[in-house]
């Protein structure tokens, strides 16, 4: 049994019960928050991380363990937590909760930069068996790091102050007995380390971040061509001479990227994956020099964009097969009536294929209800495209023509009114979890539920029912890179959750929102920094697989057990790769 007096940290208190020790429990979130205030070139990477040597530990009812060290530098506030979390909490929700209780920002605000370090182990303090044993998972502690920072451009122009409250801190919990100083312990610099990124690679992150036109597919083809440029002329990894550290390096780089929107996060995560075992397979063989071996790497990448694309090529021909064997689309034409189609947001494989639905011939007339999808109106983009690549005889049967194409756009209010009439609703996935759940763009979920509870009013069944069959289908178009291989959902996160600048929609209202003497004026935030008008912007929901027909990828029809064996894969191949850091 542990000595208590052996920690000179310890103090006696018979009144108090004893706190676990931090490094007793098997899950642990580090987080590290950088806050900036005045100095405009501060970043993550000009933090004093020297001076976080000590950090306030949480443990059960919020009770503090060990004393709080702010440090102020260039402007910024930096300090550090931990916090003991069971295995079925998700550490990202953790950390950011915490985040929320500092500050009077929530994430959803879009202030937050997270920046998420790759988990690794140490072994536990109370660890006496020997490695490989049965004991064994038991005896190792799970490091999560984070790094929270401020997206300072917004705080600005939205005259947000960012302070933690500190005296509240500090005065949280009661006396302990085993107060702990966790700076002697490697772990802290290691990850310190995962969470410390290169200005370049920095800058790669936040043009990913911003991007909101990109769809999932050709957001990972911007992000494959970051990796590309980093590789080539990062200084810092180029600075790195020993192939191993490289390697660790590079894996870290690939691992920050997909993790820039976690949103959208399923493509990128798999390109760079599939990126970095083929890189694994010559590692002997690349240059010792690092200029040549950054180079070799990045043309490397760049070759791989080829087969990124190549994926998704052969969607739109099996989306005609697939849409030709449909009951609903057989009826149309038979019966010489309209086949409706409901779409919304942009998606280019999706384009693809309905344009390949429109160049057949032995089909019936179809019409395209695209929604608008606000705030930027990405659905208003995918309808002017279409319309445009309508063939120039459609209609004109007598001149060899195919049958007539009509596109319409809609606010996205009226999805209720289209569900009514549509035949098939497209759905392109952004991400696709294990069970065959999607995210996709905003209003995604009530085009399905309204889809499916119009086809219970058309087949006269009861709209509480299950039953009634499928007379209006709802098919997921997607390359199988938008499957990701775990789900957090069940420890309390959901990576398809984003929420943005609520500017994006006021600037949708033109002169409603910008009569400063009037007291109903919307803003985010009044002259003292606090919420005026509260305007949410979240981009993503996600419909239940068992509100959706089938699953169209480069590999096929799949249904919801398909996803789930491909998802599998997944992950086995993202722990070959990452497992080991």
């Amino acid at each position: 049994m542990r000595n208590p007096h052996s920690n000179p940290y310890s103090h006696s208190h018979p009144s108090v019960t004893r706190q676990p020790s931090l490094l007793e429990c098997n899950n642990i979130v580090l987080v590290t928050f950088l806050l900036h205030n005045t100095n405009d070139e501060t970043t993550s990477t000009t933090a004093n991380w020297g001076a976080l040597k000590n950090m306030t530990v949480f443990g059960p009812n919020s009770k503090c363990f060990s004393p709080l060290e702010v440090e102020e530098t260039n402007g910024s506030t930096s300090f550090c937590m931990a916090f003991p979390i069971p295995p079925t909490v998700s550490p990202l929700k953790t950390a950011i909760q915490q985040f929320e209780d500092l500050t009077t920002v929530t994430y959803s605000s879009g202030f937050l930069r997270v920046l998420i370090g790759t988990p690794f182990s140490i072994p536990n303090s109370t660890s006496t068996s020997t490695p490989g044993s049965d004991n064994d998972a038991n005896n190792i502690t799970k490091i999560h790091p984070f790094l929270l920072s401020i997206n300072r451009t917004l705080a600005i122009s939205h005259k947000i102050n960012i302070s933690p409250n500190i005296q509240s801190l500090s005065s949280t919990g009661s006396i302990t007995t085993n107060l702990i100083d966790l700076s002697s312990h490697d772990f802290l610099s290691t990850a310190l380390q995962r969470c410390t990124i290169s200005p370049a690679l920095e800058a790669s992150i936040e043009r990913l971040r911003t991007d909101h036109l990109s769809g999932a597919g050709r957001l990972a083809t911007l992000a494959v061509r970051e990796f590309a440029s980093l590789c080539s002329t990062d200084p810092y990894l180029l600075s790195l001479q020993s192939p191993q550290e490289w390697w660790t390096s590079l894996r870290l780089y690939g691992w920050h990227l997909f993790h820039s929107r976690p949103s959208m996060s399923s493509s990128i995560q798999n390109c760079v994956i599939r990126i970095l075992q083929s890189i694994a397979t010559i590692l002997p063989s690349l240059p010792t020099n690092s200029h040549e071996r950054g180079s070799k790497v990045s043309n490397l990448i760049l070759t791989s964009l080829k087969s990124t694309r190549s994926k998704s090529y052969t969607i739109p021909q099996s989306f005609v097969s697939l849409i030709h064997s449909l009951p609903s689309f057989t009826s149309a034409f038979e019966q010489k009536r309209l086949f409706n189609i409901l779409v919304h947001s942009n998606s280019s494989v999706m384009a693809s294929s309905l344009i390949s639905l429109f160049n057949t011939t032995n089909r019936p007339r179809i019409r395209v209800f695209v929604l608008e999808s606000r705030p930027l109106f990405e659905g208003v983009t995918l309808a002017r495209y279409l319309r445009s690549q309508i063939p120039h005889n459609a209609g004109n049967l007598k001149l060899g023509g195919v049958p007539a194409v009509t596109v319409e756009v809609a606010v996205d209010a009226a999805v209720g009114n289209y569900t009514k009439v549509a035949d098939l609703y497209v759905l392109a996935a952004d991400r696709i979890y294990p069970n065959g759940d999607v995210s996709n763009k905003i209003g995604c979920l009530t085009a399905a539920l309204g889809m499916r509870f119009n086809e219970r009013r058309r087949n006269g069944v009861p709209s509480t029912s299950n039953n009634g069959g499928n007379s209006k289908s709802i098919i997921v178009i997607g390359a199988t890179d938008k499957i990701c291989g775990k789900d957090e959902r069940d420890r309390g996160w959901d990576y398809s959750y984003e929420e943005n600048d609520g500017g994006e929609i006021r600037k949708s209202w033109p002169g409603l929102c910008d009569d400063a003497d009037s007291s109903a004026e919307i803003s985010d935030t009044d002259e003292e920094g606090k919420e005026d008008v509260r305007v949410r912007n979240m981009y993503f929901e996600t419909v239940p697989a068992e509100l959706i027909d089938c699953y169209l990828t480069e590999e096929g029809v799949m249904d919801a057990g398909g996803i789930g064996e491909v998802a599998d894969c997944h992950l086995r191949r993202e722990m070959e790769i990452f497992g080991e850091l």
